[in-house]
């Protein structure tokens, strides 16, 4: 902003200058009307005139790509919602993963921690619920 009010400031300078040296009196036709004024106020008025046109033939292009950019930051808005959604549902699964791979390793230190049967000598553990129930050898009475 300061650098546009600079260049703004350099440039209205230059056009006092500007109007300073040419002071000379012309006259402008203009199909049936006719101006006398200096050289610099005729020449700074024509270029007022055209940066006003100018401006007017490009309102139409800067609201086109106002619009088109006001869309795309509404899409660019879905996508970061979307992509939180989805975010949160990766943190979730990772949790879900993690709290499975707990569990395997746990399972894996029983199974390793526990006493290696051998085919022959295969006894039910102490602890076992299965070694209070009756075999089929065995007879409730």
């Amino acid at each position: 902003m300061q650098l546009f009010l600079i260049i703004a400031l350099l440039i209205a300078l230059l056009a006092v200058f500007f109007a300073i040296q040419n002071t000379a009196m012309v006259t402008v036709y203009f199909f049936v009307w006719q101006f006398s004024s200096s050289l610099a106020l005729v020449l700074l008025f024509s270029l007022a005139i055209g940066v006003i046109l100018s401006l007017l033939f490009s309102l139409p292009a800067l609201q086109s790509r106002n619009w088109q950019i006001s869309k795309l930051k509404k899409k660019l808005n879905e996508f970061n919602d979307e992509n939180e959604g989805i975010r949160e549902k990766i943190t979730e699964q990772l949790g879900q993963i993690n709290s499975l791979q707990r569990q395997v390793n746990e399972y894996k230190e029983r199974l390793l921690s526990s006493p290696k049967i051998s085919v022959g000598e295969a006894e039910p553990p102490e602890d076992s619920s299965l070694a209070e129930q009756p075999t089929h050898d065995q007879h409730p009475q």
